[in-house]
C-alpha cells in the first residue's frame, strides 16, 4: 500500500491528472493529455469515479461538478512533504520569481506550499512559539520553524539554481541580458551557499514571515 501511494495521483484513470478533466475513454484522455496544452488545477475539481458525472461532450456537468468541488475541498487529501505538485507553477511564473529580488526564494515557496487554489500542497501549518505542522507519513508532525525554513530555503534554492542551469538558453532569452541572468544565479548561489550572511538571514526571515502569516491566510477561507 505505502508503494502504491507514493505512486498514485489520487485521481481515477480517466481523469487527466493536471487539469482534472474526466474523460469517457482511455482514448480520448490519452488525446487530451498528448496534446499538452491543458492548464493545470487542483484536485479537488477532480470527479469521484463515476461515469454518470460524465457529459457527452467529455466534461463533468457544471452543476455536478460544483458540488463535488466543495465535497472535494472538504475532503482534500493533503499532500506529504517533499511530495507536492509543482505542475501549476509555470514557466512564465517562474520567470517572475527568479526577477523578483531577495523575496525570490520565498515567493517560490508560497506558490509551491500556500497557493489557495491547490489546497493539497498545503502541508505546512503555523501552530503558535515558533511550532509547525508539518505532513508527513500521511500525518501531521510537529516541527520547528527556524529548523523548516532553514531545509525551506536549502531545497528551494537548489531547486531554482537547478532550473536555471537546466533552462539557461531560454532564460537568456527571455531576459536578453546575459550579466542580468548572472545576477540572477549568483543570489540564489550566494544564498545557497551562506557566503553573505545578511542576505542569508534577510531570506530566512521573509520564509519565518511566509510560514506565520499563512496561518492567518488560511483563517479566512
Amino acid at each position: 500500500m505505502y508503494n502504491h501511494e507514493k505512486i498514485c495521483n489520487k485521481v481515477d484513470s480517466l481523469t487527466c491528472p493536471r487539469c482534472m478533466i474526466s474523460f469517457s475513454n482511455r482514448h480520448h484522455k490519452s488525446r487530451h493529455i498528448k496534446a499538452d496544452k491543458c492548464k493545470a488545477r487542483s484536485i479537488i475539481h477532480a470527479r469521484t469515479p463515476n461515469i454518470q458525472n460524465i457529459t457527452n461532450n467529455n466534461n463533468i456537468t457544471n452543476n455536478t461538478q460544483n458540488v463535488q468541488t466543495m465535497n472535494n475541498y472538504n475532503n482534500i487529501i493533503v499532500n506529504n512533504f517533499g511530495s507536492e505538485r509543482i505542475d501549476h507553477i509555470s514557466n512564465k511564473e517562474i520567470m517572475k520569481i527568479l526577477q523578483s529580488g531577495t523575496n525570490t526564494v520565498p515567493l517560490y515557496i508560497k506558490k509551491k506550499h500556500f497557493d489557495k487554489n491547490f489546497p493539497e500542497n498545503n502541508n505546512i501549518k503555523y501552530s503558535n512559539d515558533n511550532k509547525c505542522q508539518v505532513m508527513e507519513d500521511n500525518c501531521w508532525q510537529e516541527k520547528d520553524i527556524g529548523l523548516l525554513s532553514t531545509n525551506l530555503m536549502k531545497d528551494n534554492t537548489e531547486v531554482l539554481l537547478m532550473y536555471c542551469d537546466n533552462n539557461e538558453i531560454q532564460l537568456l532569452n527571455e531576459i536578453n541580458d546575459i550579466e542580468k541572468y548572472e545576477h540572477i544565479r549568483n543570489k540564489l548561489f550566494i544564498v545557497y551557499n551562506k557566503s553573505d550572511n545578511q542576505r542569508y538571514n534577510d531570506v530566512l526571515a521573509k520564509i519565518k514571515e511566509l510560514i506565520k502569516n499563512s496561518a492567518l491566510e488560511f483563517e479566512t477561507l
